[in-house]
């Protein structure tokens, strides 16, 4: 089937990160207003919950966490917002959720008058590539309509996810749904560095430390501060700014330091070999 003039431009028009994308984007997150999440006065009123946990990460940093695979179940969690008898939810995945642990979370909802499963719709792209979910549905259009046609009331709908990226904004317009997340725009305000900034300029107390640390000489220059600064100090933790549940994280010990200018040099020496990654897999190189 071939797409007229007018399609091709409507198609271009609405790809990611264009003008014509985060103008409908803005139009939908104002339906938000409308909706107010879990234990609430309106939690009964009818509703549906389009749940995408996906990791929408940089794909090195997913590849060395163990079972990563199974992160996009711990939404599962959200199963409990079937106690409102008028909620229906749309949980999707890139595979199969095996059936017993969907079933462990729904028998968490005891004395409902009807079953909760009943108003549970599971799909999933039969992919396991390491693609982010949100790729991997944004790339299969047939899916997205069954997404659509599995929604009583567009109205009274909206997408929630793990985290909020130009990918969800995207597909939160081709479902034509509001997007319960952060505005991918101001999404680096949640970064380490952002979340420093926010702190300084509303004058919170907040562990010493500096941001927008870019390369190995700036990490040494800003341990050799912290050190310099708290001359008994021991250790020193090293952040990737968009690490998440730990992950990115390393510690520097200090035993055996120099002391004087002789200091940051030192550092930058010997980061490759000291700093002890929290994830089991991690290197230097890769760091």
């Amino acid at each position: 089937m071939s797409l007229d003039g007018a399609q091709v431009q409507e198609a271009n028009a609405l790809l990611p990160g264009s003008e014509v994308e985060n103008q409908r984007f803005a139009v939908l997150q104002q339906r938000l207003a409308g909706f107010v999440y879990n234990d609430s006065p309106n939690a009964d009123a009818a509703r549906t919950v389009v749940i995408v946990p996906s990791l929408s990460f940089d794909l090195a940093d997913l590849a060395i966490i163990r079972g990563v695979s199974y992160y996009e179940e711990r939404l599962l969690s959200l199963l409990t917002l079937l106690q409102h008898s008028a909620t229906h939810l749309i949980y999707l995945t890139s595979q199969p959720v095996a059936p017993s642990i969907v079933e462990y979370y729904l028998n968490q909802l005891p004395g409902l008058a009807t079953s909760p499963g009943s108003r549970l719709t599971l799909l999933n792209c039969a992919d396991a590539s390491p693609q982010p979910l949100t790729r991997k549905l944004l790339d299969r259009p047939r899916l997205l309509r069954r997404i659509r046609a599995a929604i009583a009331e567009p109205a009274s709908a909206y997408l929630l996810t793990f985290n909020s990226t130009p990918l969800e904004r995207s597909l939160a317009v081709r479902l034509d749904l509001p997007l319960y997340g952060c505005d991918p725009d101001l999404t680096w305000l949640g970064t380490k560095s952002g979340s420093r900034r926010v702190f300084h300029e509303a004058q919170v107390k907040m562990p010493e430390g500096f941001e927008n640390v870019r390369d190995p000489h700036d990490v040494a220059r800003a341990l050799a501060a912290l050190k310099s600064s708290r001359p008994t100090l021991r250790r020193a933790v090293v952040k990737q700014n968009e690490g998440f549940s730990g992950i990115g994280n390393a510690l520097f010990p200090y035993n055996d330091a120099p002391s004087g200018r002789a200091l940051t040099a030192w550092i930058k020496a010997e980061l490759p070999h000291r700093l002890r990654f929290e994830a089991p897999n991690e290197t230097w190189d890769h760091y």
